[in-house]
């Protein structure tokens, strides 16, 4: 996968881990804490994929054993999500809990964070625009925050729009749009209880 440390563990018949020297055509290869294991890190996706070229070291010569080619591939998109959703109906008051956008990796075992860096934020209320902001964080800033706590009303539409993410390989992609629609009338929430809810984000 594209920016990611992929661990590779080669095993050669009648060689052992000590004798095995290996090269890389592209990226950046190197030694785990295992014997027979290493890191590849490759910064761009090429078509042709990367090779691995394995060696055996014995003390009189080098000899080659052979190419192992690996097709390389883009780490999947994640899902845009605010307060554990991808749209969809939202209760009011968890909805005045919501501190941003977040991109949630799902299905995927590397570590590879990513970040939303811009978003559009736009609420209808009977087909009638009433507040957008275009956010250059992943947060809410503190008008949108305000609006939230204290304007959100009972089937309220709410739309994340050009969701621009940038993930481990510093690549910068659009994820899916949002639509969410309030369900129910506010009740009343401390500033403490918000507090608390967004650290469970």
């Amino acid at each position: 996968y594209v920016g990611v440390n992929n661990p590779i563990n080669i095993i050669v018949e009648n060689c052992s881990c000590q004798q095995l020297y290996v090269t890389t055509n592209f990226g950046v290869l190197s030694k785990k804490d295992s014997l027979c294991g290493y890191i590849l890190k490759v910064p761009s996706s090429i078509s042709a994929g990367v090779d691995l070229s394995i060696y055996k070291i014995t003390n009189r010569d080098t000899i080659f054993l052979g190419i192992k080619n690996f097709r390389i591939k883009r780490v999947p998109y994640p899902v845009s999500k605010i307060v554990g959703q991808h749209g969809g109906k939202m209760n009011c008051t968890l909805w005045k809990c919501a501190n941003g956008v977040y991109a949630i990796e799902e299905g995927f075992d590397y570590n590879c964070p990513f970040i939303v860096i811009e978003f559009e934020y736009t609420i209808y209320r009977n087909d009638k625009l009433i507040f957008t902001r275009a956010l250059n964080s992943n947060l809410f800033d503190t008008s949108v925050l305000k609006f939230n706590r204290n304007h959100i009303r009972k089937n309220d539409r709410i739309y994340i729009q050009k969701i621009k993410a940038m993930g481990c390989d510093n690549a910068v992609f659009e994820l899916d749009s949002m639509e969410f629609k309030i369900i129910d009338d506010c009740a009343y929430i401390s500033e403490e209880e918000i507090e608390r809810l967004n650290h469970l984000e």
